[in-house]
């Protein structure tokens, strides 16, 4: 078959020509999305519960602006702050999609005064009230649940402003809008207020951190993994054949895996694309194999189509099993239940396979086009890796037992893991918005929240009598929650008005007695409500339901889960006819982490088992597949470990790393155990056999690994939480693979392998 290969290598080219210009019209077919929702199924239960509570409450996007004077010698609310608070609302109100913009002085306040009870906004132009009157509104109102922790931070120095817009359209480009709007309002006012500090949060402002993230990895990081890959290919091979022919077949096999993509209109964000850098970095795998041995060939005095012929025969079938393998481990991202791990997997797996048949298609006519001269490199390199294999022969009990005694040592760690998955851990630390995150947990009342949505399906009514005091007795039950910072709802206002009607007398903050009385507070109320106000922070449009919003500490998964359950478990017990709904992004994303690491168990185990299938059948020998699978296993055990050690929190992308990982590092054992079989039918003994074969491989092993774990490194700098923590795992997981096949596989094939076991030939294609 190599025969054929290189003698119709024209016909090839010009056939690989033809498919990927055909596959580059369906590109645009493609779609780019920056939502977290984008990580969510339709149909997942949580996301469904999300949406639901949205509509339900017309929850919109926003920005939350988090100021601050810096004034440390302030011990109550300052003027200042209010009126910058006041400047940059009305700023804000002209925002592209603006809604409303809200804060502490369009916060209304009832308050009785002898026979006169009022509800207005006291604090809505700070500018005409002196200090005095400032700190005395905030006495009457200091327990009011809506202010410290809230709107305004615990030490009284941080103001909240929430802008409320609604998004329709093309969000990416209604994102940047927005925030453009915003940011220019925030720099005038500093430059005006040269000791504000204002930090930014809110969906908006963390879709703007997510594309931000996207364009900063793609400006920098991906230039500097084409730039390393370059260089190492240059320095390992000096041949300008071997970079133009990885190059095209790198170029083909991404824009053919995007082409195709495309015809079933794939979605794409900040995850999935990792898959063109992952065709690039594993693509060149197949090409350095080829490439290599080539060029050994020359350096042994072969003539060109002699070189590329025996190269083609050496390698085919050993680059056909690998490419196989590779794309099975990616193939089984499919197990994983967040869309974009999906889309990560297949695209890839399709990009393996192109790179494959572009390898065989395209490379041979390069290489046999441009000029290609011997060089000494080539004939000294495999002498490298025959000393290495040597020395393990030699050292073998001292390279069993180190592998044994640190991979044994870090698999104590690995029950410190635990499965933790949460939106804050999406940014790296050093970006803004995880600053601007880490700020608020540590002067309000926590970024993590969840609501609760209750409806009293008995009288269709929120203001049944007892309706409100079950819904009072959960809000008293959820405060002494360990965790739990914050609770705020409708009975709040409602005991806030009537303890106002009765001329702030202190015995009547409760819940009215009557329904009446009730819906009197109610319409009283939304009378006082501004323009643009509206009660839907606490009640459903319907008015049939309310809503109980609970802020807690940042909660690991198991402890925000177990209290969903309690939540639900407590309304069983405690109310009749009530129906409840839990639910928030927080709990999406704790869910999500629960069901991916289950799904990625099973996605594990089925693609561990069937490519220690691929292997024994490639290998023609259950022996020699078996074996192959130990140093591929062991190292990702090891990573998992001290990542128990160093990290112990396990999210969506470290619990796909290990299928990601396994499909790469097989590739090395086979090209190993493939010449090995071959030399051993040879009739060389298991020590020539294993150190002849390094000697052939081990030039192509190294430079894959290096280009590939360059290119894992450089994405382990990624501000982008999952593709961080992909690059962080899977590197050291692949290095550590090359170093067992160096160093523990000849060994154990060499012990396990003795001189006087015949070995079965294994024909080459």
């Amino acid at each position: 078959m190599s025969n054929w290969i290189v003698k119709y290598r024209v016909v090839f080219f010009i056939i690989s020509l033809l498919l990927v210009s055909l596959s580059a019209g369906f590109i645009s077919g493609n779609n780019f999305v920056n939502d977290f929702n984008s990580f969510f199924k339709e149909g997942y239960e949580e996301y469904k519960t999300y949406l639901s509570l949205k509509n339900r409450y017309q929850h919109e996007d926003s920005v939350l602006l988090l100021v601050n004077n810096n004034d440390d010698e302030v011990l109550r609310v300052s003027k200042s702050l209010l009126v910058s608070v006041d400047t940059l609302s009305q700023q804000l109100e002209d925002t592209p999609y603006a809604l409303q913009v809200d804060s502490i002085l369009s916060l209304p306040i009832s308050r009785s005064d002898n026979d006169f009870f009022t509800i207005d906004y006291p604090l809505q132009e700070p500018k005409n009230l002196t200090q005095k009157k400032i700190s005395d509104i905030f006495d009457t109102i200091k327990d009011d649940s809506r202010v410290l922790g809230l709107n305004i931070s615990k030490d009284n120095k941080t103001a909240a402003i929430l802008l409320t817009v609604h998004i329709n359209g093309d969000r990416v480009h209604a994102t940047k809008e927005i925030m453009t709007y915003v940011r220019n309002v925030v720099e005038s006012q500093k430059i005006k207020e040269p000791t504000l500090t204002i930090h930014l949060l809110g969906s908006v402002a963390f879709q703007e951190a997510l594309l931000d993230t996207f364009a900063k990895d793609v400006r920098n990081l991906v230039p500097i993994i084409g730039l390393l890959g370059v260089i190492i290919l240059w320095l390992l091979s000096r041949s300008i054949g071997a970079l133009v022919g990885g190059g095209v077949v790198i170029v083909f096999s991404i824009v053919g895996a995007i082409g195709i993509s495309g015809l079933w209109g794939t979605q794409f964000n900040q995850t999935s694309m990792l898959s063109i850098i992952l065709i690039f970095i594993i693509g060149l795998a197949d090409c350095v194999h080829i490439n290599t041995n080539f060029l050994l060939n020359l350096g042994l005095g072969m003539q060109k189509e002699v070189a590329l012929r025996e190269s083609i025969r050496h390698n085919l079938r050993p680059v056909f099993l690998t490419s196989i393998t590779t794309a099975l481990g990616f193939l089984s991202l499919n197990f994983n239940d967040s869309p974009p791990f999906v889309v990560l997997g297949n695209v890839t797996a399709v990009g393996v396979m192109l790179a494959l048949l572009f390898s065989l298609g395209v490379l041979p006519f390069v290489l046999s086009v441009l000029p290609t001269k011997k060089k000494k490199l080539h004939e000294n390199f495999p002498k490298i890796f025959e000393s290495i294999c040597d020395f393990s022969l030699r050292r073998s009990r001292i390279c069993v037992a180190a592998t044994v005694v640190i991979i044994g040592s870090s698999l104590l760690f690995l029950p410190q893991n635990r499965i933790n998955n949460n939106e804050v851990g999406y940014y790296s630390e050093s970006s803004a918005i995880n600053q601007s995150i880490e700020y608020a947990k540590d002067n309000f009342s926590g970024t993590q929240s969840f609501y609760i949505s209750i409806q009293n399906v008995e009288t269709d009514s929120v203001n049944d009598t007892d309706f409100l005091l079950t819904i009072e007795e959960l809000t008293q039950w959820l405060k002494v929650q360990a965790g739990v910072n914050k609770v705020v709802s409708y009975v709040d206002i409602l005991k806030s008005l009537n303890r106002s009607v009765h001329n702030d007398q202190e015995v009547f903050y409760r819940l009215p007695n009557s329904e009446m009385k009730a819906n009197d507070l109610l319409t009283l109320y939304q009378l006082s409500l501004q323009n643009g106000g509206a009660i839907n922070h606490y009640l459903d449009l319907n008015e049939s339901a309310l809503k109980v919003t609970v802020l807690t500490d940042q909660l690991n998964n198991q402890q925000l889960i177990a209290m969903q359950v309690a939540v639900k478990q407590w309304v069983r017990e405690k109310a009749n006819g009530i129906t409840v709904e839990v639910g928030g992004r927080s709990l999406m994303f704790a869910h999500m982490g629960q069901s991916v690491i289950k799904s990625m168990i099973l996605g594990a185990v089925t693609a561990l088992l069937t490519i220690t299938f691929i292997m024994i059948i490639g290998l023609r020998s259950l022996r020699y597949g078996l074996i192959g699978m130990i140093p591929n296993v062991l190292p990702a055990l090891a990573v998992y470990g001290c990542w128990g050690l160093f990290v112990g929190e396990i999210d969506v992308a470290a619990a796909t790393a290990f299928c990601i990982s396994l499909g790469i590092v097989v590739d090395d054992t086979l090209h190993i155990i493939n010449k090995y079989q071959l030399y051993r039918k040879e009739g060389l003994l298991p020590e020539d056999a294993i150190n002849k074969t390094m000697g052939l491989v081990g030039p192509a092993l190294f430079t894959t690994t290096l280009v590939i774990t360059s290119g894992l490194v450089v994405i382990s700098f990624s501000g982008f939480g999952p593709n961080e923590t992909i690059g962080m795992m899977t590197a050291p997981i692949i290095a550590l693979a090359l170093v067992l096949d160096f160093l523990f596989l000849p060994p154990l094939l060499v012990f396990l392998d003795k001189s006087t076991v015949k070995v079965e030939a294994t024909p080459d294609f």
